[in-house]
Order: C-alpha cells, then structure tokens, then sequence
C-alpha cells in the first residue's frame, strides 16, 4: 500500500535538486551498503537505521501527491489538506497492519519453512519448554542459522547460552559422543530417515528416551525432527 508513495518521494526528492532533503537518498544506500557487510545483514538491526527515512520518504511522496490533487491556494484549502492528510494516514496504517499480519506473516511463515528439509523453528520452541541449562544436539545438517535459533530461545526463554548446536548426521561417531557430558538434559534431534548405523551408536552409547514428535499441528509431518532425551551413559 504504501510502496507507491515511497516511489513518488524518491522520484521528488531526485527532481528537486540539491535541498536537505536529498540526504535521505544517500542515508538509504549507505545504510544498504553497510548493512551487506554485516555477517547476519537479514537481522533487525537493518530496520533501526533505515526505517526513518523509509517513512519520510513515503510522507513526502502522500504530501506531493494530495499537494497536487488539492491545490494550497487559500486557508480553507490548506485546512482540508490536512485532514484529507490525517485520515489517509490512518487508512494506510490500518491497512498495512492488516496486511503485515494477515496475508504476509502468513505467506513469509510457508515460505521461510519451505526452504529447509526439517523445521529449524520447531526445535527452538519444543525445547522452550525446558529449563534454562537444557542442551539440543541436532543431528540434521546446516538447517537454520545456528546464531538465530539460539538468539530465538533466548528470547522465548530468556537464556543467552548457546543451547542449541547443529551438526551433520555423519558427525555422529564414537568420538563426539565421548565428548557429550550429562551435567543438564540433554536432548537430540534427528532427522526421521537416519541411517540405522548412527540410530545404533547412540543407543550404543545412551539410554534414550523417545523418539517424540513436534506437539504443533501447524508443522508438516515431512519437516519434523524426532527428538530422544538422554537418560544416562551405557558405558
């Protein structure tokens, strides 16, 4: 809804000359140019630098446009202006909201999930309801940034330890196992279609509780991980 109001501030921002307000064009681009530089550039600390002048720009494309609609010729004009001003603003932020939490959180949560083999998100909020100190092995390859689920559980669960580590089902071996200590619950994700040689060296090397799947109904059977608690060494 807005985007085109963004278009015509840019458009007269650049038609204008050189004015203050040409330093949002710059802002924007530079803001871009060092937000790719940063390691996790989809992050949130993106929207803290760009946002204001995201918004300005789309408050100067709405002026343009109503300025040209409705001339500002007299005091009565220049009083209808603003509340035409005032209750389009309202309209477009009780549109947007409409739409950011209908029709795109739910086309970003379908697309967000369909990229991975299994629901990185799943694990984080199956394993919120642990206690802090809880540690999850996910045997599943690189599924999700390792960094963000564990900033997610964080969240959730207000614990900044690094709770949750991803590895590779082929990391499964006698000598990662032996480096596994038992001081907090201590659980492991795997992937349903694990081969039957590591399924067999963990029950080789723990007594396993499991496998549980995801209590969620909203998560495809096709993109959940078994999940086994460890109760104790066999060895």
């Amino acid at each position: 809804f807005l985007a085109p109001m963004f278009l015509i501030g840019i458009a007269y921002v650049l038609c204008t000359g050189w004015r203050p307000h040409m330093l949002l064009l710059p802002w924007l681009v530079f803001t871009s140019v060092g937000v790719s530089l940063i390691h996790d550039s989809g992050g949130y600390i993106r929207y803290t630098a760009t946002l204001p002048a995201l918004v300005i720009l789309i408050a100067v494309g709405i002026q343009v446009l109503l300025t040209l609609l409705i001339p500002r010729t007299m005091d009565t004009e220049r009083r209808a202006l603003i509340r035409v001003l005032s209750v389009l603003g309202v309209i477009l932020c009780l549109f947007q909201a409409i739409y950011y939490f209908g029709p795109h959180l739910t086309h970003f949560n379908q697309q967000i999930r369909a990229k991975n083999a299994y629901d990185a998100q799943d694990v984080v909020f199956r394993m919120a309801h642990y206690p802090v100190g809880s540690k999850a092995y996910v045997f599943a390859g690189d599924i999700e940034d390792e960094k963000y689920l564990n900033g997610a559980l964080g969240y959730l669960i207000d614990n900044s330890s690094y709770a949750i580590r991803l590895y590779a089902p082929e990391d499964i071996n006698r000598d990662f196992l032996n480096t596994i200590v038992l001081q907090e619950r201590i659980f492991i994700f795997l992937p349903p279609d694990i081969d039957k040689k590591s399924l067999f060296v963990l029950h080789r090397f723990f007594f396993l509780d499991g496998p549980t799947f995801s209590p969620y109904d909203s998560v495809p059977k096709d993109k959940q991980l078994m999940m086994y608690e460890i109760i104790d060494y066999r060895r």
